[in-house]
């Protein structure tokens, strides 16, 4: 089963990786061959969007390992990843057994005008929300 964000994480979570949990939307999923499920919150510096999918660890490396860098979260393998095409946005991808979980956080305008670095935070908040996913995941 696929880590559904908008349901399984808690709002007290959400609070301690620094987002409020009332600005918490469904995004827009993707129900097909591939399956994606989107959470996205919104906070002061940064944004988050969090999506959960069936993409294999495998295929993720193999589209982004020109422009990510592996890490752990948690003990769970995971991937820093700065895609080019999208200039405003950092991504940390885990591993879970059914696929991987993207947190990507980009920054607001008041995070531009505090002086947020690109990627500032970002393992932070994935640390943060990474045990939401669960163990058996």
């Amino acid at each position: 089963m696929v880590f559904d964000p908008c349901t399984w994480i808690s709002d007290d979570a959400v609070s301690n990786a620094g987002f409020d949990p009332t600005s918490r939307r469904r995004g827009d999923d993707i129900v097909a061959e591939y399956t994606f499920l989107t959470c996205d919150f919104d906070g002061e510096l940064r944004d988050l969007s969090i999506n959960s999918g069936n993409v294999t660890w495998e295929e993720d490396q193999q589209k982004n390992g020109a422009h990510s860098e592996p890490l752990t979260v948690n003990g769970r393998e995971a991937l820093l990843v700065q895609d080019p095409q999208l200039k405003s946005v950092c991504s940390i991808h885990v591993r879970t057994r059914v696929g991987i979980v993207m947190f990507s956080s980009s920054r607001t305008d008041d995070g531009v005008m505090a002086g947020v670095q690109g990627c500032e935070g970002v393992l932070e908040i994935a640390t943060a929300l990474e045990p939401e996913i669960g163990a058996e995941n």
